[in-house]
């Protein structure tokens, strides 16, 4: 009696559960993938981002250096803009 009732529920097991737990996992793994690839494009857009600043830092800090250089007086004035 004991034989047949675990050939039972491993009958079970393979008809009704494991095909259930496959597509549980499939569609984890999806999911995952989805959530991956959501984090590359973040890690992207924040990549360009940080870039933009940068850029706009060094053009900020070229237009401070020629604003202090044109403010100064003097023949030191020309041979620096040279």
């Amino acid at each position: 009696m004991g034989v047949e009732i675990k050939s039972s529920i491993i009958a079970l097991c393979r008809q009704i559960i494991l095909p259930l737990l496959k597509k549980q996992v499939s569609l984890l793994a999806e999911s995952l993938c989805l959530e991956l690839g959501r984090l590359l494009i973040m890690g992207i857009e924040v990549q360009s981002r940080v870039q933009a600043f940068q850029g706009q830092a060094d053009v900020s800090g070229r237009k401070l250096f020629f604003a202090q250089l044109s403010e100064q007086k003097g023949p030191g004035r020309y041979s620096l803009l040279r």
